[in-house]
């Protein structure tokens, strides 16, 4: 019995930390509005005072939703630097 083979349908939208691109016009909305969002809170109070918690109330978004996009918080914060072009 060899190693099994796992096909592409069930591989994580995050492998050994690079994210994935969203399919659908909805799904990069979603993504985007995330690290749009992101941005404001660490522009507002700096990335160890912003929570994902308060980025998804402010987005109307659910967990399950964030980690459909993000491994985790130093993701969404690696995008929103990358897409701010700037560090912080």
């Amino acid at each position: 019995m060899g190693i099994p083979c796992l096909s592409p349908l069930w591989a994580p939208k995050s492998l050994a930390g690079i994210e994935l691109e969203p399919s659908t016009p909805k799904g990069r909305r979603a993504k985007e509005t995330l690290i749009q969002t992101a941005s404001g809170f660490v522009r507002e109070r700096g990335i160890k005072g912003t929570r994902i918690d308060d980025v998804l109330d402010a987005c109307g978004m659910g967990k399950s939703q964030f980690y459909h996009y993000f491994a985790d918080k130093d993701a969404l914060i690696q995008e929103v630097i990358r897409h701010s072009g700037t560090t912080l």
